[in-house]
C-alpha cells in the first residue's frame, strides 16, 4: 500500500466522519455503538486519531485475513426453494464454497 494512498484513505475516512457528524441521526448511532462496544462515548478528535493510527501492515494483514475467511451469504424476505438453490449453485460455481 503506497503512502499517498494510505494517507488518501485516512482523509476520505476523516471527511466521512465529519459530513457524518451533521445528520443527527449519524451522530445517535455512532453514540450508541461506542456505548455498546467500549462502555463510553469518544470524541471526534480521538475518533480520527484511531483512523490515522492504521498503518499499512496493519491493513494489509486485514485484507489478508478477509480473503482467507470464507463467503458468507444471507437471502432475507420470502424466497422460493429455487432461489436459495441458484444462490447457493452461483457460489459453488464461482469455486468459493463446497454445495451443502
Amino acid at each position: 500500500i503506497a503512502p499517498d494512498d494510505l494517507e488518501r484513505a485516512h482523509n476520505q475516512i476523516a471527511v466521512r466522519r465529519l459530513r457524518a457528524r451533521e445528520r443527527p441521526e449519524r451522530r445517535l448511532e455512532a453514540a450508541a455503538l461506542d456505548l455498546f462496544a467500549l462502555d463510553r462515548l469518544r470524541g471526534g478528535a480521538e475518533r480520527v486519531e484511531r483512523v490515522r493510527a492504521v498503518t499499512a501492515d496493519q491493513l494489509r494483514a486485514t485484507f489478508q485475513r478477509m480473503l482467507e475467511a470464507p463467503v458468507a451469504l444471507a437471502l432475507a424476505g420470502r424466497l422460493g426453494r429455487s432461489v436459495t438453490d441458484q444462490a447457493a449453485s452461483a457460489l459453488v460455481g464461482l469455486k468459493l464454497v463446497a454445495h451443502a
